[in-house]
């Protein structure tokens, strides 16, 4: 079986939540966003499947003083509740979260999920995938550190973290840098040397 994976920081909880990006534009680009992401699953051969991770889906919205589901949310909810796919998410009360959408019935999830780091299994591979959000790489090592049971064999998603230099202010990232060495000492940096087009950092 070849699995196909994507990755991609949506940034769609800011709308709402961040001063001048309002939920009604948010829904316009959740509608641009969500075609790129179910073409993904589109076109599979018969031996192939797919599995997207995504970073900064809006959960919950605070209204009149009350906490709500997020409008994005429940439109993001409703195109994935069909027989093809399988999403992975923690509810809870947070903002924003990590979520994992697979072809139906290739991943079961793990324990240790949280809003930001969701652990699921690959089934007939027997492969342990840790899909995250990081706020940065020494968060990343204490969650594998209290979830020693847990060992991934893949960890894709947005580390907010790299081996790289700063020109400007590399000095403020170097303990970030030697903790995702750190991080990924016996992991191979698929994405090694390859930058963002809006930070001209790592992509990982």
């Amino acid at each position: 079986m070849k699995i196909k994976f994507l990755t991609w920081n949506t940034q769609l909880y800011e709308y709402g939540n961040t001063k001048g990006k309002t939920i009604e534009n948010g829904l316009k680009v959740y509608n641009q966003e969500i075609e790129i992401i179910k073409k993904h699953f589109f076109d599979l051969s018969d031996d192939e499947k797919a599995i997207a991770v995504l970073q900064e889906i809006p959960y919950r919205i605070k209204k009149n003083r009350k906490w709500c589901l997020h409008p994005v949310f429940k439109k993001f909810e409703n195109d994935f509740t069909d027989t093809d796919y399988d999403i992975i998410y923690h509810s809870g009360w947070h903002i924003k979260m990590t979520v994992v959408i697979a072809s139906k019935g290739i991943v079961s999830e793990c324990k240790g999920k949280t809003n930001l780091y969701i652990p699921f299994m690959i089934n007939s591979l027997q492969l342990n995938v840790l899909a995250l959000h990081a706020h940065n790489a020494f968060e990343t090592r204490k969650w594998l550190a209290e979830h020693e049971d847990y060992k991934p064999n893949i960890m894709l998603g947005d580390f907010n973290a790299g081996n790289y230099r700063k020109s400007n202010k590399d000095n403020e990232i170097a303990v970030n840098r030697q903790n995702y060495l750190l991080l990924t000492e016996g992991y191979i940096d698929l994405c090694q040397g390859v930058y963002t087009t809006k930070y001209q950092t790592q992509m990982l």
